[in-house]
């Protein structure tokens, strides 16, 4: 699995490209290399007084078979959203492929523009 995701903390939002979940191919699989687009350039990021918490569904993820997707930003050291920790949920109906896991991602500095 790979992970990506574009955040603004001055304008409190997450999305746009690179950001996305993707699954890698495996011998045991035939679904590697689906992936979804996550959220859109300035969906909102629910800060509040826990962690913040996105789930992915149909309106902030391209790709459906990963609804119920977790990211969780996780602070530590003194930094604000040092981490992000993944839980992947992949359901696709269609062929009756499931899957799941999780990765923790350090914050990073940001893309070039």
């Amino acid at each position: 699995m790979s992970f990506d995701l574009e955040i603004d903390f001055a304008a409190r939002t997450y999305g746009g490209n690179p950001s996305s979940i993707s699954l890698n191919q495996s011998a045991s699989t035939n679904f590697g290399g689906d992936s979804t687009d996550i959220g859109n350039d300035g969906s909102p990021i629910p800060f509040g007084t826990g962690p913040a918490l996105i789930t992915l569904n149909g309106a902030n993820s391209s790709n459906t078979n990963f609804s119920g997707t977790t990211i969780v930003f996780k602070n530590a050291g003194g930094v604000t959203a040092a981490n992000a920790v993944v839980a992947v949920v992949y359901n696709n109906t269609s062929s009756n492929e499931v899957a799941g896991g999780s990765m923790t991602g350090p914050r990073g500095a940001p893309p070039p523009r």
